[in-house]
């Protein structure tokens, strides 16, 4: 099967990717099996489309991206896709909500993210999902529904600590109002220099209230 691609534009792509995961290209072409003079050999002769294939799930991402068939940003749609298919598969709501925020929830429990940062979370399983995307997803919500795996404890109005401080709520007497809800959408709406504004303006009124 003949691979017609633009060889620079590929070695663009694998030093990108390469560098992302902080690996050397040698590194990671010897543990992808394809050699570690994969760049040298292009000289020579096109890859085989198993190489590519090979390579492209080390580095977690697809053939077409690697060959400049498919964009960075159509490479993520299509792994939010398997993200969002694997949870409705699975009994989680997935609900978009006009304010950019993606709300995942099941028995009464949800997570909530900006659009941005739930196709990072989705790039982050594509990325480990070496192993098996059901063993990453499963893993990936143990951690973001940490209440549905926690000795039958439930957890309410908590911040987690990951780098996207994702919420999620249960649904039980102390749970967040919608009120709640709409004004935390807000605030996550809105600019660093906005943000700040905010919390101003709501320990002032929280001052204004003590003094009373």
């Amino acid at each position: 099967m003949k691979i017609e691609f633009d060889k620079e534009l590929l070695i663009v792509r694998i030093q990108e990717l390469c560098a992302a995961k902080g690996m050397k290209q040698t590194a990671v072409f010897e543990k992808a099996g394809v050699g570690k003079n994969f760049i040298s050999n292009l000289d020579k002769a096109n890859p085989s489309f198993q190489k590519l294939t090979a390579l492209a799930n080390y580095l977690g991402t697809t053939v077409d991206y690697l060959l400049g068939n498919e964009t960075q940003e159509e490479f993520a749609r299509k792994i939010m896709g398997e993200v969002v298919e694997w949870l409705e598969d699975n009994d989680y709501s997935y609900e978009e909500q006009d304010n950019s925020t993606i709300s995942i929830g099941k028995d009464g429990q949800y997570v909530y993210l900006s659009f941005a940062d739930f196709e990072s979370e989705s790039l982050a399983i594509k990325e480990v999902s070496k192993d098996g995307f059901e063993l990453a997803m499963n893993d990936w919500v143990r951690r973001q529904f940490p209440a549905m795996h926690h000795n039958g404890n439930v957890l309410s109005n908590s911040i987690s600590e990951s780098d996207n401080s994702i919420l999620f709520i249960s649904n039980d007497a102390n749970g967040f109002t919608k009120q709640e809800l709409e004004m935390i959408a807000v605030y996550r709406s809105l600019g660093i220099a906005e943000q700040a504004d905010f919390i101003q303006y709501l320990l002032k009124l929280k001052s204004d209230k003590s003094d009373k």
